[in-house]
């Protein structure tokens, strides 16, 4: 074998040979995170009951309250007499900054008047016992500071501009640490997952597109292996990158209603791994078909076209050593099923902390930037045509174009992914750095690869003058004519046409 031969393999096993991913740091970091965050709050609600306790200690201004309110209201502690009580009791705790305070502690200031005092005055007025309230105390205590802390990181949307109704399309417990342009540093997700927080997955995310078509060779490669095992674990692989279908588990079930009787029944599901002959459907050549009941007891539909593919899984389906429509296809010749366990093996060792559900979250969110990127054409045409006619109130108008391509592109990611609804596919499987880019930047000029592996113009701010100025690049050139002469010079055109966009409504918002 001369040097040039010898350059050759060697770069072919360098690029057969995928990086693998290590994120025990990161994950660790995020347990970190979770568990600091659940001391912080542990301490907080620790102080509940004991304030509790003082604020309904005998001879206390809340039991003075009571003490009056007998006297005034005599009778049993129950009907009229209690419902009486029990108001003006309210009314004049209301006027004891002590109570006020407990409240707002345990419940917030937006709801200092409402169960947080009752937890109180039923206590006082002996309707719950102490013990009792304590454990409500403590209990809207640590929901309070969940979403207080919840409500800090959303602040930081705020301060960039986001309009409330973006954030639903962000997942609902991440922020950002920012650097001094407020460009994202790392995704942050308050009392989140601890392995599959956003920071790690946006660090998968990244990888799998970095090393894409080194992953991609990888499998294809060992759909030609010898190893029964790796071949069919390379296959299921490369239906779930091209697809973006669930690995699947053996026993999977879902409940659904009959719709004939409206009777609640257990159908089985299925997905990647555990897909049967009578899923597959050839359509035309080089064009496979798959249609199976997934997880949510709905039809998925999904469609191979990568010849490589194609060929692998007709020898599977030749070679399975089952009979019929319900064989299933992934099966050694002993009749031994190759399943999650051995797919999720075979990925990892490949990719390190990769799974095959990484590979579904990437389709996802490719599915989403490629849907976003093909509405945003309209979205421009739509804002230069209310600019044009003078929209009188053009941010409304643009935040309403906004939502709704966003909505689209989400439903169209959706629809790939089977998924009940388009809120848990853009809040749980597409990289939030997406629609952080495309509001900042007034659409998607950047390549997705870029956005997930760079962070490209990944900045956290509503830049509401690109969704303006990329409507106003495709306004038609007019020419202008003065009343008796010819046609103006270049310079003065251009001058005019400036007047005439401000005139229309291009300014940006007072």
């Amino acid at each position: 074998m001369n040097t040039d031969d010898v350059l050759i393999v060697l770069d072919v096993a360098k690029t057969l040979i995928a990086k693998k991913l290590r994120l025990k740091t990161v994950m660790e970091q995020g347990k970190k995170t979770r568990q600091q965050q659940e001391r912080e709050k542990n301490k907080y609600v620790s102080q509940v009951g004991p304030w509790l306790g003082r604020l309904l200690r005998p001879n206390s201004k809340a039991m003075k309250i009571v003490d009056d309110l007998v006297d005034e209201f005599p009778g049993r502690n129950s009907g009229s007499t209690l419902t009486k009580r029990k108001n003006q009791w309210i009314k004049r705790a209301k006027m004891i900054p002590e109570i006020i305070e407990f409240a707002e502690y345990i419940g917030g200031p937006k709801r200092m008047y409402g169960a947080a005092l009752y937890i109180v005055r039923d206590v006082a007025l002996g309707q719950i016992k102490l013990g009792d309230g304590k454990g409500k105390a403590r209990k809207m205590a640590n929901q309070w500071f969940v979403e207080k802390s919840i409500s800090g990181a959303a602040d930081v949307f705020e301060e960039g501009g986001y309009e409330t109704e973006f954030r639903d399309f962000l997942p609902p417990n991440i922020s950002f640490d920012l650097g001094p342009t407020r460009e994202v540093i790392q995704i942050v997700e308050t009392f989140g997952r601890e392995k599959k927080n956003w920071e790690t997955m946006a660090k998968k995310l990244a990888f799998i597109a970095e090393s894409f078509n080194d992953i991609v060779q990888v499998v294809k490669k060992d759909l030609r292996s010898g190893n029964e095992v790796v071949r069919l674990c390379a296959l299921m692989t490369a239906i779930t990158i091209e697809t973006g279908l669930r690995p699947g588990e053996i026993g999977n079930v879902a409940t659904v209603k009959d719709p004939d009787t409206g009777e609640e029944i257990k159908i089985e599901t299925f997905g990647t791994t555990t897909l049967q002959a009578r899923h597959v459907k050839f359509i035309r050549d080089n064009f496979i078909e798959l249609r199976f009941i997934g997880k949510a007891g709905t039809e998925n539909v999904a469609h191979l076209s990568d010849a490589d593919v194609l060929k692998a899984l007709q020898g599977s389906l030749e070679s399975t050593s089952l009979n019929g429509d319900t064989a299933m296809l992934f099966v050694t010749k002993s009749g031994e099923h190759v399943g999650y366990k051995e797919l999720n093996g075979y990925v990892s060792e490949k990719w390190g902390d990769i799974t095959p559900t990484d590979f579904r979250k990437l389709k996802a969110t490719q599915t989403f930037y490629d849907s976003l990127k093909e509405k945003v054409r309209g979205m421009k045409t739509n804002l230069r045509q209310a600019m044009v006619a003078g929209a009188r109130n053009i941010k409304k108008k643009v935040v309403g174009e906004i939502l709704k391509v966003l909505e689209g592109a989400a439903k169209d990611a959706q629809e790939k992914m089977s998924h009940e609804d388009w809120k848990t596919t853009v809040r749980s499987y597409v990289d939030p750095r997406i629609i952080v880019n495309f509001l900042n930047r007034g659409g998607l000029n950047d390549a997705l690869e870029d956005i997930l592996v760079k962070n490209k113009n990944v900045s956290l701010t509503f830049d509401f003058n690109s969704f303006l100025s990329q409507a106003k690049v495709a306004v038609p050139v007019v020419v202008f004519q003065e009343k008796g002469s010819g046609l103006n010079s270049p310079a003065q055109m251009m001058e005019e046409l400036d007047d005439l966009i401000e005139n229309l409504g291009f300014r940006s918002p007072g």
